[in-house]
């Protein structure tokens, strides 16, 4: 499947001011792609308090790493992801798009759906528990990020599974 595709299946707009990549993600490549949205960010987003900027820098690097830990531990051939950096009517918007073994499709489900449905005082007693284990924060930080929106969902197409994440945060500062 091409960008195109992709993009069509996703109902994605093609836009000039948007940072946008179609293809393999792994730790190396994450790095340099990395170094991309940063440099992205001091460009389009200069406008921005230094502190949001970092917040959604976070956010950015957390889910670029999640793709690269994700296929780097399945050794998969098949590592195609999307991710789209933008804003968009007054929103700074993080799109990833992972393709995920199908085998795997249960039990992601049942571990976001849990975390996506937490408090914000649940989501502090897990960012706890969490630290105190050893365990993956990003997707607890994302969901603490004031002023914005997380989402994830799983879709399939004719022959794969994958797990999309949206992040949105107003540009307006309070």
């Amino acid at each position: 499947m091409n960008i195109t595709q992709l993009k069509q299946s996703f109902e994605l707009p093609i836009k000039k001011d948007e940072m946008e990549y179609f293809g393999p993600i792994d730790h190396q490549l994450s790095n340099a792609f990395l170094t991309m949205g940063h440099d992205f960010m001091q460009t389009y987003f200069k406008s921005l308090p230094r502190i949001m900027r970092k917040k959604v820098f976070t956010v950015f690097i957390e889910l670029i790493q999640n793709i690269a830990d994700y296929n780097e531990k399945y050794s998969n051939p098949n590592q195609r992801a999307y991710v789209k950096l933008t804003v968009d009517n007054g929103e700074i918007i993080i799109k990833t798009v992972n393709f995920v073994i199908h085998s795997d499709v249960a039990e992601l489900k049942l571990k976001f759906d849990k975390l996506f449905k937490l408090s914000a005082t649940q989501l502090k007693e897990a960012y706890k528990e969490a630290l105190v284990n050893g365990k993956s924060l990003g997707i607890i930080m994302i969901r603490n990020v004031e002023n914005s929106f997380f989402n994830f969902q799983f879709d399939k197409n004719e022959m794969d599974d994958y797990l999309s994440f949206e992040f949105r945060m107003n540009k307006e500062v309070d």
